[in-house]
């Protein structure tokens, strides 16, 4: 993730970068005050990164978040899939497919 320091000061998410123990790789990790938020990302032994969390407000704020993170992502030149699911939790709500072609 090395190269996305300067796109993220415009998420809406707050996230900062971190360089892994593990293997070096920078990764995304929660850097805020925001308490309606969480968000995980390890590290990982491919090129290929997970993350996932949870947004605790509305619908439409919470995805306005994941387009913001999409946005930083995109701006930076990483492929990624964003995706979030309803409220409930059995089901799509919205997607963004950035140039994506990992798993």
């Amino acid at each position: 993730m090395s190269g996305i320091e300067a796109h993220l000061a415009d998420c809406a998410m707050p996230l900062q970068p971190y360089r892994s123990g593990f293997n070096g790789q920078v990764i995304l990790r929660h850097g805020g005050d925001i308490d309606e938020f969480e968000f995980d990302m390890d590290p990982s032994a491919t090129e290929v990164l997970h993350a996932s969390g949870s947004i605790f407000r509305e619908e439409p704020q919470a995805w306005r978040m994941v387009e913001s993170l999409s946005q930083a992502l995109r701006l930076a030149g990483f492929p990624h899939r964003a995706a979030m699911d309803n409220a409930t939790g059995d089901g799509l709500f919205r997607e963004i497919d950035y140039r994506w072609g990992g798993t």
